[in-house]
């Protein structure tokens, strides 16, 4: 094989494999992009309620400062039905003593079927 011949095939390779590294990536932020909207849209436009918070855990993640939390809500959707949901969220650190085990927060839920989202009222969404 000549050294054309070679150079071509590695550089067609190379281009190849950017882009496919390239159109995955786009894919990824536009799914993100796509879940942050509607995290935005629920906090915007879904049904407020209070719910009691069970128990509250910190994960590792983080989001500008604030620590990702995995709150075990329980609330009361206004046909009268007890839901119990677990949702990951990011709070702002000196709001934290709010979400304690036994408090009451405000959060917004939309139910779509017998899927429900919910978010907390303070979450965090860039």
């Amino acid at each position: 094989m000549n050294t054309i011949t070679i150079v071509s095939i590695a550089v067609f390779f190379a281009i190849l494999s950017g882009s496919i590294t390239a159109a995955v990536a786009l894919s990824k932020i536009r799914a993100h992009r796509k879940s942050l909207n509607a995290r935005r849209e629920l906090l915007m436009n879904g049904i407020p309620a209070k719910a009691a918070v069970n128990s509250i855990a910190q994960s590792s993640s983080e989001m500008d400062g604030r620590p990702g939390v995995e709150l075990d809500l329980t609330f009361t959707t206004k046909e009268g039905e007890v839901i119990r949901q677990v949702i990951v969220t990011y709070i702002p650190v000196t709001h934290l003593y709010q979400y304690q085990s036994g408090s009451i927060i405000d959060v917004r839920y939309r139910k779509e079927g017998n899927e429900i989202e919910v978010e907390a009222a303070e979450a965090y969404i860039r």
